[in-house]
């Protein structure tokens, strides 16, 4: 890991679920690709989920990648926890 992603590692496993809000294009995202059909989505660098559960719970087949093995665990909890597949 370069030293960025070693130091979101290093607050993801310290922290845990640090981000919950939405960013504000996230409900602009929703709509484009609901009108588009859109149904998989791929969120590269997902940190701990946020964007994954919210995309999940309206619907939509949701896959994260992150270098952040920690991050990943969060969001990994967070979707069983919404029972989000």
């Amino acid at each position: 890991m370069n030293d960025g992603s070693q130091a979101w590692e290093n607050i993801y496993a310290r922290d845990g679920r640090v981000f919950t809000e939405y960013l504000p294009a996230f409900q602009a995202a929703v709509e484009r690709f609901g009108s588009q059909g859109t149904r998989r989505i791929l969120d590269l660098g997902c940190g701990n989920g946020r964007h994954l559960v919210g995309f999940g719970k309206l619907g939509f087949d949701v896959v994260g990648l992150d270098l952040s093995p920690s991050g990943l665990g969060v969001a990994r909890d967070w979707l069983a926890e919404e029972a989000v597949r």
